[in-house]
């Protein structure tokens, strides 16, 4: 609180004096006489009685005050109890992400050992294309036919192709029948298996010795020079049959249809 000036205590100084003055002055005129006593005493007993009014609204006022404050202490408590619930339910939320993220990592890092196993197969599956063919008068063939081919993987699925236009087979069909147990039985993957085997029918059928139907089911057929060069790469792999087990395999699935 600011602190008076002098001046404004000389002020205060004088209103009380001038009080003080008053005060005496009519105490001494109207002293004796018993009028004003009574006047006086009823002036006291107006004022106690408006006391008491305003003390008793006061009251009043304040019991209001302090319901009001009660009430909106609840509210408030209310609110808090609401935020606090709000804060669990989240904090829940976040622990579940938290899991479903941690299950999402797992399974993406198995499809990765996955996606790791199956390069390595597929890896293994290309060595072989560096490898020469058993069938040693293949290579002696002129024209760079896929039938030519050194790489014993591209012999196979020629002796896949030759066998399903024999058989008459869709595509369907000789992935179930030669494809899935020729792969089982090397370890290779049924997508590199796949893979070899289409890449042999487009070449086959760029090189005009094959066509194939139109379709969802791809079936294959023989042209003009594809039965001789299938026999004779089908002579030379069954003559040296039990020296590679990529064509004596594929020999032996074969003849489970004959």
């Amino acid at each position: 609180m600011k602190s008076l000036t002098t001046r404004e205590w000389v002020f205060v100084v004088v209103i009380v004096i001038g009080a003080q003055f008053f005060i005496h002055s009519i105490s001494g005129r109207f002293g004796g006489s018993a009028s004003a006593l009574g006047y006086v005493s009823f002036a006291g007993t107006v004022v106690s009685i408006l006391l008491g009014l305003i003390a008793i609204i006061y009251s009043f006022v304040q019991s209001i005050s302090q319901t009001s404050s009660v009430a909106e202490m609840s509210r408030q408590t209310e609110l808090l109890t609401s935020a606090a619930r709000e804060i669990i339910a989240s904090k829940d939320m976040l622990h579940n992400s938290a899991e479903e993220i941690r299950s999402v990592t797992g399974t993406l890092a198995g499809k990765l050992d996955d996606n790791t196993r199956e390069l390595g197969v597929i890896k293994q599956g290309l060595s072989g294309f560096t490898l020469s063919s058993p069938v040693s008068d293949i290579q002696k063939k002129d024209g760079g036919s896929v039938f030519d081919s050194p790489r014993e993987y591209m012999g196979v699925a020629c002796l896949i192709v030759g066998k399903a236009i024999e058989m008459g087979w869709d595509w369907e069909d000789i992935q179930r029948n030669i494809i899935r147990p020729w792969c089982k039985e090397n370890g290779l993957s049924n997508n590199f298996g796949d893979g070899v085997v289409s890449a042999v029918i487009m070449a086959l059928e760029a090189e005009n010795l094959i066509s194939l139907t139109d379709g969802d089911n791809v079936v294959p057929s023989a042209r003009d020079g594809f039965h001789e060069k299938y026999d004779a790469i089908l002579q030379e792999a069954r003559a040296e049959f039990g020296e590679n087990k990529a064509y004596s395999s594929c020999i032996e699935i074969m003849d489970r249809f004959d």
